[in-house]
């Protein structure tokens, strides 16, 4: 299993918990993956 292929599986299951919010789990993933610090901030009860 490549690279690619884990990271897409990692982001099919973020995407379970977080609906319709794809483009923001790219750029946590983005961040996470080059070592850096994420602050998620939502309606509240989201």
């Amino acid at each position: 299993m490549g690279n690619r292929e884990i990271v897409n599986k990692l982001k099919d299951n973020i995407n379970q918990v977080f609906v319709g919010k794809e483009k923001i789990v790219d750029n946590l993933l983005i961040c996470l993956l080059a070592g850096g610090h994420v602050l998620l901030e939502d309606v509240p009860g989201v």
